[in-house]
């Protein structure tokens, strides 16, 4: 069995995010392994099995947590545009998620953070925006998905920055409905695309 795929190696994998999530409301940067081992109950040796050090368990539990909703968000689209409510529910968990861990977010994704976290959660904006765009764009417009997909993702990522590093942000309700009317209006632009190419 490969270790990645080992329920134990799975369990401690989460107590370590789990655990930075915990004790990141204070000051993340301040964070030491020796803090998060005895927190978290788990070894050094333990912890250096997942990861090099805390700037990387940072970026794999902001991975994780984008990996996340981006999948909630897969399984939520149809391309109908019927599941409003749906895709509120999952925009506004994430941007609750963020808001409720600010620090830890601010500090992975700014300057003191690593390009791996920022990476990573871009990605799973592509991976999400990809997934709707290709719902509503015809085939014969299919080759034009992925540069659109990455400027919409684009633009949603420098739009958390940004409120992020806001001292004065609006509530995350505010932000995510924001966001997701300017992702509809997107999605919109597609169908009316696939109206014309059938016309």
């Amino acid at each position: 069995m490969a270790r990645t795929s080992d329920p134990r190696y799975q369990r401690s994998r989460e107590a370590l995010r789990q655990t930075l999530i915990d004790l990141s409301h204070d000051d993340p940067e301040r964070l030491t392994v020796s803090a998060i081992c005895q927190a978290s109950g788990i070894d050094r040796a333990t912890f250096y099995r997942h990861v090099r050090g805390v700037p990387e368990l940072a970026a794999d539990t902001i991975a994780s947590l984008a990996d996340e909703a981006a999948a909630e968000w897969i399984t939520t689209s149809t391309g109908s545009g019927q599941q409003q409510a749906e895709a509120f529910a999952v925009s506004i968990h994430y941007w609750q998620l963020m808001e409720s861990n600010r620090n830890l977010y601010r500090w992975a994704l700014g300057p003191a953070g690593s390009a791996a976290a920022q990476h990573a959660v871009l990605n799973a904006f592509i991976h999400a925006v990809t997934h709707e765009l290709n719902l509503v764009t015809p085939i014969a417009y299919a080759a034009s998905v992925p540069g659109k997909a990455r400027l919409i993702a684009g633009g949603m990522f420098a739009t958390m920055l940004g409120w992020l590093e806001d001292e004065n942000p609006s509530p995350a309700e505010e932000v995510a409905s924001s966001v997701l009317r300017e992702l509809t209006r997107r999605f919109d632009d597609s169908e009316q695309v696939t109206r014309l190419a059938r016309t």
